[in-house]
């Protein structure tokens, strides 16, 4: 382990012409070099806890966050795996140490079902994982429901916090939140990644808190069957963000895991 890095210089690269904000410790050298992948909804500061104490790293705002350029066309996941390999070549980043939360996690997983190059995968309460079947029905007849209610004039003030409380009970309180990414985040939450995670043969690591409810420990042990060579680690009184829920005994697997001593 480094010394703690509190302020990390910030850089900016073109991709596709749109401007990508990131953090590059001094050390970055291009090998064995760590990426930050934040989820949905967030950025790469929301991860500063962790790759502030680790050597040779970068952690990059996804298009759309952060200090980032907003794409311009509805993306998935591919599109952003496709910028993921398209920064790691143009900073000449070889076999990386990927670490991805949510969904960078997804990101993550889809870089590398396309023949992207990594040393290791670390994923951080990843998602990947979609609901699917009885479930989808029944949110498809609570959405359908909401929107009838919406439509009633005595009940339109309270829109809005009828809405939250409707996708908060669905799961899916970043659909809200999505502003203009509103139409990618529907994008994403279709797909699933499962036949993607079979193609995943570099050493894994899941991290998940136990009370993780946006994507619930049960994801991560299907990850784990579905990835073959990982190995799955369970935060206790841990929720979605376990590096800010049990900072000290996330660290401790972390940082053994990504090999920092």
């Amino acid at each position: 382990m480094g010394l703690m890095k509190n302020n990390m210089p910030e850089k900016q690269i073109i991709i596709d012409d749109l401007r990508i904000h990131y953090y590059q410790s001094d050390d970055f050298d291009g090998k064995n070099t760590t990426v930050f992948l934040h989820g949905w909804n967030s950025e790469s500061t929301h991860l500063k806890s962790i790759f502030q104490e680790v050597d040779n790293c970068i952690a990059l705002d996804l298009p759309g966050f952060g200090k980032s350029d907003r794409p311009n066309a509805v993306w998935g996941v591919a599109e952003y795996a496709d910028l993921l390999r398209k920064f790691l070549e143009k900073l000449a980043i070889e076999n990386p140490i990927l670490v991805g939360h949510s969904f960078g996690g997804s990101t993550a997983m889809k870089y590398l079902s396309q023949d992207g190059a990594a040393k290791k995968l670390i994923l951080l309460s990843a998602a990947g994982i979609r609901k699917t079947g009885v479930k989808i029905h029944i949110y498809k007849i609570i959405a359908k429901i909401v929107g009838f209610f919406l439509k009633i004039p005595v009940l339109t003030h309270f829109r809005d916090r009828i809405r939250k409380k409707a996708y908060k009970m669905m799961g899916s309180e970043d659909y809200i939140e999505a502003g203009v990414l509103k139409e990618s985040y529907k994008k994403i939450i279709r797909q699933d990644l499962s036949e993607e995670m079979k193609k995943i043969k570099i050493e894994t690591v899941l991290i998940w808190g136990e009370n993780d409810t946006a994507t619930p420990l049960d994801h991560g042990k299907r990850m784990q069957e579905l990835i073959s060579n990982s190995e799955l680690f369970i935060i206790k009184s841990a929720g979605h963000f376990a590096f800010i829920d049990q900072p000290e005994e996330f660290k401790k697997i972390f940082l053994r895991e990504i090999n920092v001593t």
